[in-house]
């Protein structure tokens, strides 16, 4: 199971897309995740948290769409290999601190230990977070 946000006004870098008979701002890379999704045969709905659970508000909301709607020209197998490309973003922001932690006097080991450590502890508060809002 996985999930990628789509936003109701527009952001930069989103593109605006009619989900569901309605207007929707969807990064490329989503619209190319769930057409792999459904590739692989798994199952695609746009869903909504309205305060008291998920709901869903339809099925296959992208089985119509194509990658050239959203600006992506390669081939769906090209595009996730290739990854998302926010999250190359993330990954050179841990380079650089990772440079910097070895600048310290760190081995590249003890850096990368330091890094995952950190990275743990805050996904796990996210995750404290988002089963406390969920009432688990």
């Amino acid at each position: 199971m996985g999930s990628h946000k789509v936003q109701q006004l527009p952001r930069t870098g989103y593109k605006e897309l009619r989900l569901c008979n309605r207007s929707y701002w969807v990064r490329p890379y989503s619209v190319a995740w769930t057409k792999w999704e459904e590739q692989l045969g798994h199952e695609v709905r746009l869903e909504a948290n309205q305060g008291y659970g998920w709901v869903v508000l339809c099925n296959k909301p992208t089985t119509k769409l194509r990658l050239t709607d959203v600006g992506i020209y390669a081939t769906l197998e090209k595009t996730m290999e290739q990854g998302d490309p926010d999250r190359e973003f993330t990954n050179r922001f841990q380079a650089i601190r990772r440079t910097f932690i070895m600048r310290n006097g760190l081995t590249p080991e003890e850096a990368e230990a330091l890094i995952a450590k950190n990275y743990e502890r805050t996904s796990s508060r996210l995750s404290q977070f988002l089963n406390q809002r969920d009432g688990e």
